[in-house]
């Protein structure tokens, strides 16, 4: 029950980030960038108990152990992502273009980036 209390907070301040063990974790530093054939999306009218039940499957099946799972809202949809953080910019950038993202999260200034190919 808590998880469905976290994603609908989530929900509400437009994305937020999840750690192993499903805990809402919050970052200063650094950048956020999705992994390339890990992301899921679903529409924002999904009932949370059905979120909530494919954030635990895509947790124990797709991100494992070494990553977090990044969550964000965009034209109606939530998006479930594998990510990764990273200290430096042009590194995080050089990462989000290998893996065909459009855009990299600063987490200091919350703030996305998007990446030079999009």
């Amino acid at each position: 029950m808590k998880l469905q209390e976290t994603l609908k907070n989530i929900i509400l301040q437009g994305g937020g980030t999840l750690d192993k063990n499903l805990q809402l974790k919050t970052f200063h530093t650094g950048y956020m960038v999705a992994l390339k054939d890990f992301e899921d999306g679903y529409k924002l009218d999904t009932p949370i108990e059905e979120l909530d039940e494919n954030i635990r499957y895509y947790q124990s099946h797709v991100v494992g152990h070494d990553s977090l799972i990044g969550l964000w809202i965009t034209n109606g949809y939530i998006y479930i992502d594998k990510v990764v953080l990273i200290t430096s910019k042009f590194r995080a950038l050089m990462v989000a273009s290998v893996n065909n993202q459009y855009s990299i999260w600063d987490n200091k200034n919350s703030i996305e980036i998007k990446t030079e190919e999009n």
